[in-house]
């Protein structure tokens, strides 16, 4: 119910509640940009069992392995700032991948497809109309492993088997000349 001055009641378990312009007030508290999820081949990271949590059961994308097949990637961000979100624009750069930031836009998303085994950092930021671009506190680390066929151990077995390959050749060879 509407009172005078302002004044709303509302009725709860415990009785009345009366509020006022006085018990609200405006503050603008600073947005923090952050990573609400990352898609790992169309799949919520949140809904595998590596994702990490931090306090308060916020989930944390500091650093994330990945396998060779798990090279596809989009990333969602937010600054949670709702009362202006037609005004925001978001900008983001893949360090191992892009060579300049992207476009800036409204959109908070970005994505990849077929990513190369390597390391790469996700590096994003917004803007506000009245404000300055404002990055995010914490980067985000990924590592898409090699396949196995691939490894350095793997390269190391191959050679071993190519020089274990020519010395029995030569050996052969020799063998045939005495």
């Amino acid at each position: 119910v509407v009172m005078g001055n302002g004044r709303i009641a509302l009725g709860s378990l415990d009785g009345i509640v009366i509020l006022g312009p006085k018990n609200f007030s405006l503050q603008q508290s600073p947005n923090r940009l952050k990573l609400t999820d990352i898609l790992v081949n169309g799949s919520s990271i949140c809904e595998s069992q590596d994702y990490l949590f931090g306090t308060n059961e916020q989930i944390v994308y500091s650093n994330i392995k990945l396998s060779h097949s798990q090279n596809s990637l989009t990333f969602y961000f937010s600054n949670f700032n709702y009362t202006n979100h037609q005004q925001t624009i978001y900008s983001y750069f893949l360090e191992g991948y892009d060579k300049v930031w992207s476009e800036s836009s409204q959109l908070n998303m970005a994505t990849y497809r077929n990513l190369l085994p390597g390391e790469y950092t996700f590096h994003y930021k917004y803007k506000e109309a009245s404000g300055d671009w404002q990055d995010c506190l914490e980067p985000t680390r990924i590592r898409i492993l090699p396949p196995i066929w691939a490894t350095w151990w793997a390269k190391l077995l191959y050679f071993v088997l190519v020089m274990g390959g020519i010395g029995l050749i030569l050996s052969q060879v020799r063998r045939m000349e005495h």
